[in-house]
């Protein structure tokens, strides 16, 4: 009886220890039914952790591999626009496409890599990267993002498509010059 007892007093306290003291009470008394029906809810308590501990340390290996990815984009981003600057533009064009493997979700790398697309003239690669920046309607990059879309369909030839753009960052953001600019420029 003592040993059901201090079991029951451990059995919120420490699972492991309360486990422990119901097997031995099991082991010594057989027939009692509340015994085991202790030892049955401890075992049922200690999966339930084991499941949550496992789904958190699964989380926990989710996130730190998103912030490797994350640097490691960065980093190849980096080496990208290095190999700009150095006019290696093949060079630079892999580095931006492993980059958004690893992290396209991110606004500011994805602005980048459309500009870089842009500056290297792979205009289809830039109009996509821009429109899913455009899908995730980031406040940063919007404007910019419509003003690059319209460059790219003025520079294709679609020059109502571009003009389209332009008017939309225009009427996005009234106050800032360039989509003015654009427009006129475009006229």
């Amino acid at each position: 009886e003592r040993l059901i007892e201090g079991t029951r007093m451990t059995f919120f306290s420490d699972l492991k220890e309360s486990h422990a003291l119901l097997e031995m009470a099991l082991s010594s008394l057989k027939r009692n039914d509340e015994v085991r029906m202790d030892l049955i809810l401890a075992r049922m308590k200690n999966k339930q952790f084991e499941a949550e501990i496992r789904q958190l340390v699964s989380a926990i290996q989710e996130k730190d591999q998103e912030r490797i990815n994350e640097q490691r984009a960065y980093s190849l981003f980096k080496k990208a626009d290095e190999s700009l600057h150095s006019r290696r533009y093949d060079l630079a064009y892999l580095y931006t496409q492993q980059a958004l493997s690893l992290r396209s979700d991110l606004d500011d790398l994805s602005f980048n890599a459309a500009l870089l697309f842009l500056t290297i003239g792979k205009l289809e690669e830039a109009e996509q990267v821009l429109k899913k920046i455009l899908e995730r309607k980031p406040f940063a990059y919007t404007y910019a993002s419509l003003l690059n879309l319209g460059s790219i369909y003025w520079n294709r030839r679609q020059l109502r498509k571009g003009l389209e753009y332009y008017e939309k960052a225009i009427n996005y953001n009234p106050y800032l010059a360039e989509g003015y600019i654009r427009m006129a420029n475009a006229q």
